[in-house]
């Protein structure tokens, strides 16, 4: 798909293999652009996922990061217009994450 041109800018990138490794590298991070990342993962999981470089690497592209094993429920909105994230976590809440952002063009 990367070789193709096949891939487009998105605002919301559910993150592939609860954040593994090999689950999202630079050239498809660059290409996607996301807004929002979502990670699906267990809370103290065997596999020490999500990695750390895959979050490194979404924060360097200025994606919000979302995990279940921190943020609980991840429920993505939106009205056509803008996006809005809600989470079961308080800590989410408090952190000062932003809630909603407007979807690109």
């Amino acid at each position: 798909m990367l070789a193709e041109h096949e891939i487009r800018r998105t605002d919301v990138l559910k993150v592939a293999h609860h954040g593994s490794r090999t689950s999202t590298n630079e050239d498809f991070v660059s290409a996607v652009e996301p807004v929002f990342a979502v990670i699906s993962v267990g809370f103290e999981n065997s596999y020490g996922l999500p990695n750390r470089d895959v979050i490194e690497r979404l924060r360097q592209h200025r994606a919000v990061v979302y995990r279940t094993d921190q943020d609980g429920l991840i429920t993505v909105l939106s009205d056509g217009y803008r996006l809005h994230v809600e989470t079961t976590s308080l800590a989410a809440e408090s952190s000062g994450s932003p809630a909603a952002r407007t979807n690109r063009p």
